[in-house]
């Protein structure tokens, strides 16, 4: 017996990368019996500290962040679960979102579509101020509204982007930085290595470059660190026809 599966989220704010796979997920646990809420593959969607029973990189926290995890593996993951929870649904599944989903959520309904129906609709509301927002959302609601206010301290917007990267969320963490440097009229040179990682991460290296050369600016040992980052930049993160291996041995 086929059976149809109805999730309408309308009335609830999943605009933030993840927000559509955090509720997905906790439906979706209940209804095939899993339990991958509570696997680390799903870290960067609840926003989850490591557990001593897993791997060292996930267990790091991020005042000692010793890797960030790309894009690539974090899509990785997601479209694992996906397709776990589609072998185990006859489905079709009818969604309905009041806005389309970004980039990771996407990738998760394509795995969830690899071996049964989904269905997306998008039910636009005039009442977008009133949707429900999970705290996950809040919070990020928050600080973008700080960021936005120049009322967060340069202390406390590394510390919120640090946690990010560590939970392997570098959507939001790019959003962040992009809603400080839009407002901000002279960076911080302290904050440069940090904003410019998600930025990394995330494909995006001319801006990655930009503010990894303004690091350079500070103490010898940050030069340091920052060449070595740009001639990682040049020999990794670049699209594959602007690789410049002279460029990284300068840098090196």
């Amino acid at each position: 017996m086929v059976e149809t599966m109805l999730f309408d989220y309308s009335d609830r704010d999943l605009s933030h990368p993840f927000s559509v796979v955090r509720s997905l997920i906790e439906d979706l646990d209940q209804v095939t019996g899993s339990d991958w809420r509570e696997s680390h593959l799903a870290r960067c969607v609840f926003h989850r500290a490591g557990r001593s029973i897993e791997s060292l990189s996930e267990q790091q926290k991020s005042e000692d962040q010793l890797r960030y995890y790309t894009v690539n593996r974090i899509l990785r993951g997601l479209r694992r679960i996906a397709v776990d929870y589609s072998t185990k649904i006859t489905g079709p599944i009818f969604l309905t979102l009041a806005s389309m989903p970004s980039e990771p959520d996407k990738e998760f309904l394509l795995g969830l579509a690899d071996n049964l129906e989904v269905q997306l609709s998008i039910k636009l509301s005039h009442k977008r101020n009133n949707l429900k927002c999970d705290s996950i959302v809040q919070e990020q609601n928050a600080i973008l509204a700080k960021v936005r206010s120049a009322t967060i301290t340069p202390e406390d917007l590394a510390k919120y982007v640090s946690q990010l990267l560590t939970y392997g969320d570098s959507w939001n963490a790019k959003d962040v930085a992009d809603a400080y440097l839009q407002q901000v009229e002279v960076l911080d040179p302290k904050l440069a290595d940090l904003l410019g990682i998600p930025y990394a991460l995330q494909g995006d290296v001319g801006m990655a470059k930009l503010l990894w050369v303004i690091w350079c600016t500070l103490t010898p040992i940050d030069e340091a660190r920052a060449r070595y980052s740009l001639a990682m930049l040049y020999a990794r993160h670049n699209p594959r026809a602007l690789l410049d291996v002279s460029v990284v041995e300068r840098h090196l």
